[in-house]
């Protein structure tokens, strides 16, 4: 779903704004000095996306490095990194996530094969969970955890099944239902629509897929190629690979695995002297498996104020 709904919501070009509108309101907060360096280093960021300098995806992540600080980074380790498919999405817009909990969701598959109007109501639904009986949650939900106007409310009306559906004649639709998180450990699950004395029941076997893997690789670290002491700097980093894949680190150090060391690969920086100075680096199409070196250089030249 993450997947699906980061492209529902690229469809607009809102999303952007948001990472932009969110990161201008935390600036406002700021002290006058910081505030004067981040507002520069949005700006640079902006300017660098629409020069073609930066892939916008990388942009936006930065823009998040930036504004949540490490715990928005990574280092590579984590299971998502690992993958070398880019199957790795952001959930800021996935309505179906709250507080980094999935609800249960079900797609549904409706189809009016009859001449008249057919009317499909959300309470008619009911879940089955081992004896746990839920029941679908509507639009209300959704209204009272997200701000109004966000993607993920935009995206809930997209995707939810309303309170009443009104399929014309033939029509064909796909909407999803939404649920509190079910108990994995139960088995079975059941699926019932209710009209009237007449039930409908659909019967599902609940299937965990565990993955066991080891990898094997190294530990690359990100380094200024212009000879900054580190002391007096702070860096951040946005990597991308050639996959598609693009995230932000928490510090300087990056896990690579060795599948993925012959994948073309791109590390955006920015950098900020302590004295208020900014400056912006990268280094493209890197190819890992071609060097034993394990320092990746980024070439960083100071921005100046026009």
């Amino acid at each position: 779903m993450n997947k699906e709904t980061l492209n529902l919501a690229s469809r607009d070009g809102n999303y952007e704004k948001e990472f932009t509108s969110s990161f201008q309101s935390a600036i406002e907060n700021m002290n006058s000095e910081d505030k004067d360096i981040y507002e520069k280093l949005l700006k640079i960021i902006t300017e660098k996306i629409e020069n073609g300098e930066m892939p916008k995806v990388a942009g936006n992540s930065m823009i998040r490095r930036l504004q949540y600080g490490e715990k928005e980074g990574r280092n590579g380790t984590e299971t998502e990194s690992l993958s070398i498919l880019n199957d790795n999405y952001s959930s800021k817009f996935n309505p179906f996530i709250l507080n980094n909990n999935y609800l249960s969701v079900f797609k549904v598959e409706l189809n009016n094969r009859s001449l008249e109007v057919q009317e499909i109501y959300l309470k008619s639904f009911q879940i089955t969970s081992g004896y746990e009986l839920l029941y679908p949650l509507n639009m209300d939900y959704f209204e009272q955890n997200f701000e109004n106007g966000s993607e993920q409310i935009k995206n809930a009306y997209r995707l939810n099944m309303p309170k009443v559906l009104r399929l014309a004649p033939n029509q064909r639709i796909i909407k999803y239902i939404a649920i509190p998180a079910i108990d994995a450990g139960n088995k079975k699950l059941q699926v019932q629509y209710i009209e009237g004395k007449s039930v409908e029941t659909f019967n599902f076997q609940v299937h965990i897929n565990n993955i066991d893997k080891t990898f094997q690789g190294t530990d690359y670290h990100v380094i200024s190629a212009t000879g900054h002491d580190p002391k007096y700097y702070d860096y951040f980093f946005v990597v991308s690979f050639g996959s598609g894949m693009t995230f932000s680190l928490s510090g300087n150090t990056i896990f690579i695995n060795n599948e993925k060391k012959s994948i073309p690969m791109s590390v955006y920086g920015v950098a900020i002297k302590r004295r208020g100075e900014v400056y912006f680096g990268k280094n493209e199409n890197i190819n890992l498996s071609e060097s034993l070196d394990t320092n990746i250089k980024v070439r960083f030249y100071e921005i100046r104020k026009k």
